[in-house]
């Protein structure tokens, strides 16, 4: 090999070394596992940041001293007209958006992110992954209420049963030590293709069109040899005439992008998978964002089925939690303006309340006025009689 310089990157991936003399050396490597174990912590103790701030505002606690809002309290200490502060019950307890948002990321944490599978048997290298979820790898939810990490994302949790702890933390260790390479593809994949067939191989797909998962894949061969039939996900794909041998892409779909070429050209029906891996750090990350989504649409009233069909969708995909933030704007927009009409209408109230109270300080002048002359005719009449 040639080197432009003394600096060489490109002889092991991943590697680069300096040379300092002419001569022979040995170089060694090694993976620095400590670091990947603080990584995969670092990972859980941020999932665990959310899943904790989804306990404080959603738990219920009886030992919460609370405040009372009976108005016959009014002028106790203990008095509050904050409903906050009146109830056990967390500021969200039994919201429908947060229970949503805790059930959508509880459930991907709990499977498999896309394109992962479990091997059907240890030797099938093709058929599926060493690592496919996280409690593969004895990561689990800590399910003792008594624990500090109740509900939390804990590696081999505390368990009443001493031998499935044991187990957790064996699993964990085999594949921290056995395994670095899955466990390193299982958390941070981004897009990584794979095929469980050798009839077949993934050649390419688009980042960011195409999505992430699992595609089942099913072609026929004729007697003359002519490949025919090909489909990816549902969908048929084309050949793409522009390569020499046989490749075919998936113009639609979730396996928009995806090209796969064709290498067993038996007679016959084939049939396989192909996986695009997204790791679980990506796929947590791409969950969080979506769920930041918001598309704020307005159909017209002559809108049409498309636009109306359009606006469905983009609505569909607002995440959770922001339809709830804007539910509540929207709430507080509505309690601002009945505010503020009633501030008017007090306003109104108050000027009216002021000039019946002038016109009524002028009516009994005027009728003081005519008192005083009424008393002083009364006196004049009386001393004419006299």
């Amino acid at each position: 090999m040639e080197s432009a310089s003394n600096s060489v990157s490109d002889v092991i991936e991943g590697v680069v070394f300096s040379i300092q003399d002419t001569g022979t050396a040995r170089i060694s490597v090694s993976t620095d596992i400590a670091s990947v174990e603080e990584s995969i912590q670092t990972f859980l103790d941020a999932v665990n940041s959310v899943l904790l701030t989804i306990q404080d505002y959603t738990k219920y606690d009886e030992t919460k001293e609370t405040t009372s809002s009976d108005p016959d309290d009014i002028g106790n200490d203990n008095y509050s007209a904050s409903q906050l502060t009146s109830e056990k019950g967390g500021l969200l307890q039994g919201n429908y958006g947060v229970q949503l948002f805790a059930s959508r990321f509880s459930g991907l944490l709990g499977s498999s992110p896309p394109g992962f599978q479990s091997r059907t048997s240890a030797t099938d290298l093709l058929s599926g992954d060493v690592l496919a979820n996280l409690a593969n790898m004895g990561i689990k939810t800590d399910t003792d209420e008594n624990s500090d990490t109740y509900g939390l994302l804990v590696i081999a949790p505390e368990s009443s049963l001493a031998a499935l702890q044991q187990l957790d933390q064996e699993n964990y260790e085999d594949m921290i030590n056995n395994n670095l390479e899955a466990v390193v593809d299982f958390f941070c994949s981004s897009g990584t293709g794979a095929s469980s067939s050798a009839d077949f191989r993934y050649n390419s797909h688009v980042a960011g069109i195409t999505k992430g998962g699992t595609y089942d894949v099913s072609y026929s061969v004729d007697a003359d040899g002519n490949i025919e039939h090909v489909y990816v996900g549902g969908v048929e794909a084309t050949r793409d005439t522009s390569q020499p041998g046989y490749y075919y892409s998936v113009a639609s779909g979730d396996a928009r992008g995806l090209s796969l070429s064709i290498d067993d050209l038996s007679e016959g029906a084939h049939s396989g998978q192909i996986r695009i891996k997204e790791g679980l750090i990506p796929t947590v990350n791409s969950f969080l964002k979506s769920e930041l989504t918001y598309n704020d649409v307005n159909v017209s009233a002559n809108a049409t089925d498309d636009q109306i069909a359009d606006a469905i969708y983009l609505k569909s995909q607002n995440g959770a939690l922001m339809v709830l933030q804007v539910n509540y704007k929207t709430i507080m927009e509505n309690i601002e303006d009945k505010i503020s009409k009633e501030q008017d209408r007090l306003e109104l109230w108050e000027s009216r309340q002021k000039t019946y109270f002038a016109n009524l300080e002028t009516l009994l002048k005027q009728y003081s006025t005519m008192q005083d002359q009424l008393e002083t005719q009364l006196k004049q009449l009386s001393s004419s009689s006299d």
